[in-house]
C-alpha cells in the first residue's frame, strides 16, 4: 500500500533530481540541470519548495513538483515513469493531492510537459487533464541571415513599446489576435486578459522596451512580447500574434525581424520561441524565417473551477 506526502526540505533535491531530469541524462548532467533550474526559478522569484512524493514504504514509486507563477497559472512535473502500470494508481493520487493545494490557491490553469511521444499520459487524463497541443521548440541564432524577402508595404510601420499608462492598448491587441488563431486555441477565455499578461511577464526578465506592439497607420496590428531567458545568452518570444485584418499579407516577418533586432541589441547570441504544431502558417513562418526544432513535447492542461474569462 503506498502513502502520498509532502516531501521534507532535505528531500527537495532528490525530488527535482526525479522530476526535472531526462531519464537518459548522466548524472553530471542532472545536476547541472538541477542547479540551472534553481536559478532561473530563482531569479523570477518563484516558489521551488512545494513538492510530493508517493512511497511504498522505503521506495518512492513517484514524485511531483508543483511550481506556481503570476497569472493563475502553475507548472506540474512529474517524474519519469510514473505512466507505468503498476505506479500509476500512485501517480494518479499524487496528481489529485497536487490539485488539491492548487485549487484554493486560486490556481486556473495546471500544466504538464511531457516528453514526445515518450510516455503515456494516462494519469493525467485520469484527472481532468487534457491534451492541449504537441508544443515545437524552435530556436536561431540572432546573427543569421536568413535572405528572407519581405513584401513592399505601403502602410506606415510604427512600434509602441510597453508602458503601464499602454496597458490597455496591450490588452487590447493581444485579444485581438486571439480572434481564430490557431496558436493553441484551448486557452482562449479561460483566464482574464491581464492573468494572461501577467503570465507573460513573469516566465522571462523582462523589459517593457522589448514588448512591442505594431502600429500600421496608426491602428494596430499585432505585438511581439520578447523576454531575456536567465542565465543564457538567449531572447524568447513568450508571444506574437497578429489581428485578423493583418495577417496573410508576410507581416509575421516584421515581427521576427523586431525580434532579432531587439535580441542583437541585448547582446543575445540566440532567439527562441514555442509554437503548437498544429499551426502550419506559423511552422513555415518560423521555417522560412530560420528557426530550427530543437525539441518536442507534449502540453497537457487541467482548468480547474472557476469561470471562463475575457
Amino acid at each position: 500500500m503506498f502513502n502520498v506526502r509532502p516531501a521534507e526540505p532535505a528531500e527537495y533535491r532528490r525530488v527535482l533530481y526525479e522530476t526535472l531530469s531526462h531519464p537518459e541524462s548522466t548524472p553530471g548532467q542532472r545536476e547541472r540541470q538541477i542547479d540551472s533550474f534553481q536559478r532561473f526559478v530563482n531569479e523570477l522569484r518563484l516558489d521551488l519548495t512545494r513538492h510530493w512524493v508517493a512511497e511504498d514504504g522505503p521506495h518512492w514509486l513517484a514524485a511531483a513538483s508543483f511550481v506556481e507563477s503570476p497569472g493563475r497559472t502553475a507548472m506540474l512535473f512529474l517524474s519519469p515513469g510514473f505512466d507505468m502500470s503498476d505506479r500509476r494508481p500512485a501517480a494518479s493520487a499524487l496528481i489529485q493531492r497536487v490539485l488539491a493545494f492548487a485549487q484554493p490557491r486560486g490556481v486556473r490553469i495546471v500544466q504538464a510537459l511531457l516528453e514526445a511521444p515518450a510516455c503515456s499520459s494516462q494519469p493525467l487524463a485520469d484527472n481532468g487533464f487534457a491534451r492541449l497541443a504537441q508544443l515545437d521548440y524552435l530556436d536561431r541564432p540572432t546573427l543569421l541571415q536568413t535572405g528572407l524577402n519581405q513584401r513592399p508595404i505601403a502602410e506606415r510601420i510604427g512600434w509602441q513599446p510597453y508602458a503601464v499608462d499602454q496597458h490597455r492598448l496591450f490588452a487590447e491587441t493581444i485579444l485581438r489576435t486571439y480572434e481564430n488563431s490557431l496558436d493553441c486555441p484551448g486557452l482562449n477565455g479561460v483566464r482574464h486578459i491581464d492573468d494572461v499578461m501577467a503570465g507573460h511577464r513573469a516566465s522571462t526578465r523582462f523589459d517593457p522596451d522589448r514588448w512591442v506592439v505594431m502600429l500600421a497607420d496608426g491602428r494596430p496590428a499585432g505585438c511581439l512580447l520578447l523576454g531575456e531567458i536567465p542565465f543564457r545568452s538567449a531572447a524568447e518570444i513568450v508571444y506574437m500574434g497578429l489581428t485578423p485584418e493583418a495577417r496573410g499579407r508576410g507581416w509575421s516577418g516584421l515581427l521576427l525581424a523586431k525580434a532579432v533586432e531587439l535580441a542583437r541589441a541585448a547582446s543575445l547570441a540566440t532567439l527562441t520561441l514555442a509554437v503548437d504544431g498544429a499551426n502550419a502558417p506559423a511552422l513555415r513562418a518560423y521555417q522560412r524565417f530560420g528557426f530550427r526544432r530543437s525539441a518536442r513535447r507534449d502540453a497537457w492542461i487541467r482548468i480547474l473551477d472557476g469561470q471562463t474569462e475575457g
